[in-house]
């Protein structure tokens, strides 16, 4: 998937999202952003990984 395909498919699930998830979202790229470290895919995709896990749990 081209960089200009994955950016289409992250906004139109940002569209879809409530604005107070929009804003949390914003503050976690942010930090990303800040923290160079954090954009080590591996670590990236971990993150991910383990929110997505605690997110189902969370939803039981």
């Amino acid at each position: 998937m081209s960089k200009e395909e994955l950016k289409q498919d992250i906004l139109q699930v940002l569209e879809r999202l409530p604005d107070e998830t929009l804003a949390s979202i914003l503050g976690y790229l942010k930090q990303v952003e800040q923290d160079r470290s954090f954009l080590n895919h591996s670590h990236l995709q971990r993150i991910l990984e383990e929110d997505q896990e605690l997110l189902e749990k969370l939803a039981q």
